[in-house]
């Protein structure tokens, strides 16, 4: 059997089963479709079933993967993966049929000179129960040299086109993913593997310019739908930190913990973000700090604050088609 040029990794807890085969569907729609193959990784209670998976995914090969103890989901399957290129796609998002064939061309064209490249793209944001999308996510892309954690922390805006690198827009080569691993931990998990794999010396982080991905905000059982703040605390404390500068750590504190602490209205937690603040010694940018703040607001209400200035092209969804 010919190896596949791109492996797909999509981890799963089986919770959203009618996104999920939607996500498996977009892959299996891709117009490189015979160069994939897609890895499940199964972290599902009663195990999720072969044959449902694979009507969605129609003849591309599908494989099913167990979670490895002690190692993150994508490592699972990055390591029962087989092809040059990887792709990440969260189980409640989907792609636009170009993404793989627009990314790995970019690709190719980024490891010229020895380089090692991890291609994003733009991206167009739905907001679960509402028919709202808003496209050009984000509206700013990654600078050339520019470190993933200046891009994404640094004076971090408070709207839904602030910098983003999103896990469903990620391909990477097989080798850096296998160097790099994901980690098993709470919260992050993107931002941390960015993190690391972007502060190799020959590493370069791309974005393509076109929305090649949609995703649901909001979605159940979403990690970042609940204010954990003691998780992102000690994740910026403990792994971000040494690679970030004190006014993106700063930044990160106030956009981030600050506003988780505000939104769970935890006291301890408010305390402790500002405690941080002060022994770091660096105030945050005015933008991060309106953040912070937005915490306040009840999660919905800063989602629509969030994607209503008029610079935004925001359009309604059209119905899906009925059967054919």
């Amino acid at each position: 059997m010919t190896s596949p040029t791109i492996s797909i990794v999509i981890p799963t807890a089986g919770m959203r089963p009618v996104s999920f085969l939607a996500a498996v569907a977009s892959v299996a729609a891709q117009d490189v479709r015979e160069f994939i193959e897609i890895i499940v990784v199964d972290d599902s209670t009663e195990g999720i079933s072969l044959d449902t998976v694979q009507k969605a995914a129609g003849a591309t090969e599908i494989r099913i993967v167990r979670p490895i103890p002690g190692v993150g989901q994508r490592s699972a399957g990055v390591a029962a993966a087989r092809g040059q290129w990887i792709a990440f796609l969260d189980d409640d998002d989907v792609w636009s049929p170009q993404k793989l064939r627009k990314q790995l061309a970019l690709a190719e064209e980024g490891r010229i000179g020895g380089r090692e490249p991890i291609i994003s793209c733009r991206l167009r944001h739905s907001f679960d129960g509402t028919d709202r999308l808003v496209e050009g996510v984000p509206e700013r892309v990654i600078g050339p040299g520019q470190s993933v954690g200046e891009y994404l922390f640094l004076c971090r805006a408070p709207s839904v086109k602030r910098a983003s690198l999103y896990t469903s827009t990620l391909l990477a080569s097989r080798s850096l993913c296998l160097e790099v691993e994901w980690r098993r931990i709470p919260r992050h998990q993107d931002w941390d593997w960015l993190l690391r794999a972007g502060s190799r010396p020959n590493v370069d982080v791309i974005h393509h310019p076109e929305d090649l991905v949609t995703v649901h905000l909001g979605s159940l059982g979403s990690i970042s739908a609940s204010p954990d703040w003691r998780s992102s605390l000690h994740w910026a404390s403990q792994s971000a930190r040494p690679h970030l500068t004190h006014q993106a750590y700063a930044d990160f504190i106030a956009a981030q913990v600050l506003r988780y602490a505000l939104n769970a209205r935890s006291l301890s937690g408010v305390s402790k973000a500002l405690a941080e603040l002060w022994r770091c010694r660096q105030v945050p940018s005015s933008q991060a700090l309106v953040v912070g703040f937005a915490g306040l607001l009840p999660r919905k209400a800063l989602q629509k604050l969030m994607s209503v200035p008029s610079r935004m092209r925001t359009r309604v969804r059209q119905p899906a088609a009925g059967p054919r």
